[in-house]
């Protein structure tokens, strides 16, 4: 198989629908489709809108100059740290940090007209950031942001 036969082949592997359990024990279910650039593949896993329902839904990306099957190895990967994780939970509909750690996405919100963060395939706004450091008044805290 020459390069020009691998370039056509992987588009009969995309689009995948494949289901995980997350830490709350749901069924979260991704729409995982690949693209070709210029320097490599960009494969993207979508939570589908049946699973989400009225949440904003997970969303992971991953890159790879050499193979689309490289970043899909990856995307999975992700996705099961991911979701092994409970990271807000709702005390009298307000969110809380479950153990003093938050990991997620900084998304945008058309609904909210606002940045907000993508956590547990929920919908921080900036308000709900503030309510949640708020209980941590005097604590350090380390911010860190990097390329999914």
């Amino acid at each position: 198989m020459d390069f020009d036969d691998f370039n056509q082949e992987w588009e009969k592997d995309f689009p995948i629908e494949e289901s995980y359990k997350s830490a709350d024990g749901r069924t979260i279910t991704f729409k995982i489709t690949a693209s070709q650039a210029p320097t490599g593949f960009l494969v993207e896993a979508e939570e589908t809108k049946k699973s989400k329902k009225k949440q904003m839904g997970y969303s992971f990306t991953k890159f790879s100059p050499a193979s689309p099957y490289q970043a899909l190895g990856e995307i999975r990967s992700t996705i099961r740290k991911r979701l092994a994780t409970k990271y807000i939970d709702y005390t009298d509909q307000l969110p809380e940090l479950t153990h003093d750690k938050l990991v997620g996405r900084i998304d945008y919100s058309i609904d909210d007209d606002e940045v907000v963060l993508q956590v547990d395939g929920n919908k921080i706004t900036m308000a709900d950031l503030q309510r949640i450091l708020s209980a941590y008044e005097s604590f350090e805290i380390t911010i860190e942001i990097k390329e999914p």
